[in-house]
């Protein structure tokens, strides 16, 4: 055939290609194939043009049927310029939003071209376009992930991992193809270390995510792997990191580096939300640590730091008369011991039925004379010389035989529910001199299947009787007032 005419046939067929008529353009790859049987280009566009049709099988035949003519060395160098033709329509495909051909069209290039890393990727990103990364995604994760983890040279697109790490960090930031990348270190092209900052921040996503649900030691390794990570870096702000490192560590008893994490975090930044509670939560549990105390829980750590500032101005004053209602195993009553009972004039009286729940209203437990027992060692380690004074039985019974106006501060840390923690409020006052500190735990409490039992309710309806007789120093989880008049 001339070579006018094959011109013309190869312009007819690349239009038609391009006003998606596939059936027309493979009958004309057809006619040039006839016409020139060793132009390969033909047999290439031909097998798009099947593909696009949907005639997968029939594709695969042309490519395969036209590569099997060939020697080693021309199959190598016929399916490159296969791979490029394939992926350049692949491209096209994708400037269109025709994203399920691409994906279709990009996985026959990884067919022949199985660790051309950068389609792979593509690929991932089309599987996220169709949104089911598990289904479209998954084959290319995998083997991109064993390329990264292999020893040979990576030519990559730093902007495309990132929208691949970005895709995946939304659906599982615990991926392989993390750690993956994390091993891969200074292979990949990465010359403004983009990948590693936002790998730092998906090791730190994961952390978190691990901590929520329980799995400390996992956590921990995440968060360590996001500030390696992040001392190789010139930029970018870890606090986080460190924070949930800290978090971490706490809840794991390492509270000496658990401190160290929120020391960074304050040097970071000083307004980091929340930090100084930690820090007076954690300097807390350093500080009692060798006293030998017997405690199974701690409900009261995040209370240190309103404490600290609201309450130690009452520190070292003589007869100091404290009156706690709820104790269980004496967190709370130790803290004022150590804290503000130091004189050996002042007293704390402290409620509590020791049967259960951490409040003075519950009964029933198996182990009042276990958190009794807890309750006195824990008091004896104080080594305070104020009086204790112990009072076992309902905060109903007991409030009513103790004297008006003889307490300074009042801790209302009892039964949660409303009406108990209203009837509390309501005995106590008349206990408080005025200037007293009345002090109220657990203001956030829900009762999942009987909201009208909310203790805020109860505590509500006890600040709006007394609104004028009194001031709101503080309210979050916790609720501070003072008694201004009587």
């Amino acid at each position: 055939m001339a070579m006018p005419l094959v011109n013309n046939l190869q312009q007819q067929a690349a239009e038609c290609l391009r006003q998606r008529k596939y059936s027309e353009a493979a009958l004309l790859y057809e006619q040039l194939i006839q016409a020139e049987p060793t132009t390969m280009s033909s047999y290439w566009y031909a097998g798009l043009a099947l593909l696009l049709q949907g005639q997968e099988t029939e594709a695969q035949m042309t490519w395969l049927s036209a590569l099997s003519q060939g020697e080693p060395e021309q199959v190598e160098a016929w399916t490159a310029d296969l791979v490029e033709i394939l992926l350049t329509a692949a491209a096209q495909q994708e400037a269109q939003g025709e994203f399920q051909a691409a994906w279709l069209i990009r996985q026959y290039g990884r067919e022949f071209a199985p660790t051309h890393f950068n389609n792979l990727l593509a690929i991932v990103l089309l599987a996220a376009q169709l949104n089911d990364l598990a289904t479209y995604a998954e084959p290319a994760l995998t083997e991109a992930t064993q390329i990264l983890s292999t020893q040979q040279p990576l030519e990559v697109e730093p902007e495309q991992v990132l929208s691949v790490m970005n895709a995946l960090a939304e659906i599982n930031p615990n991926h392989p193809f993390f750690s993956a990348l994390f091993e891969a270190g200074d292979r990949l092209n990465d010359p403004d270390r983009q990948i590693f900052n936002r790998l730092s921040q998906i090791y730190a996503q994961a952390g978190a995510h691990l901590l929520q649900q329980g799995r400390d030691d996992e956590a921990n390794h995440k968060f360590r792997d996001a500030l390696s990570l992040g001392e190789k870096l010139t930029e970018g702000n870890f606090a986080v990191a460190h924070f949930n490192l800290g978090i971490c560590l706490f809840k794991q008893g390492e509270f000496a580096e658990a401190r160290d994490h929120f020391q960074v975090v304050k040097e970071m930044d000083p307004t980091f939300p929340n930090i100084q509670l930690q820090l007076s939560r954690v300097n807390y549990h350093l500080q009692n640590a060798p006293k030998g105390y017997q405690f199974s829980g701690d409900w009261f750590g995040r209370n240190v730091f309103l404490w600290e500032e609201h309450l130690m101005h009452l520190a070292h004053r003589p007869n100091l008369n404290v009156l706690e209602i709820g104790s269980w195993e004496g967190r709370s009553a130790c803290w004022f011991l150590e804290n503000l009972l130091t004189q050996p004039s002042s007293t704390i009286t402290c409620i509590d039925t020791f049967a259960g729940g951490g409040g003075a209203d519950f009964s029933g437990s198996d182990n009042r004379d276990i958190i009794e027992a807890r309750f006195d060692h824990n008091i004896s380690r104080t080594g305070s010389p104020a009086t204790v004074i112990k009072k076992v039985g309902t905060s109903r019974e007991m409030l009513r035989s103790l004297p008006l106006n003889s307490y300074d501060l009042i801790y209302i840390d009892g039964s949660h529910f409303a009406a108990d923690a209203l009837e509390d409020a309501a005995l106590s006052w008349g206990l408080a001199r005025v200037g007293a500190i009345i002090v109220f735990d657990d203001y956030d409490f829900h009762f999942e299947n009987a909201p009208e039992d909310d203790t805020y309710i109860g505590i509500d309806a006890f600040m709006s009787a007394f609104s004028s007789k009194l001031r709101l120093i503080h309210q979050s989880h916790q609720v501070i007032v003072e008694k201004i008049a009587d």
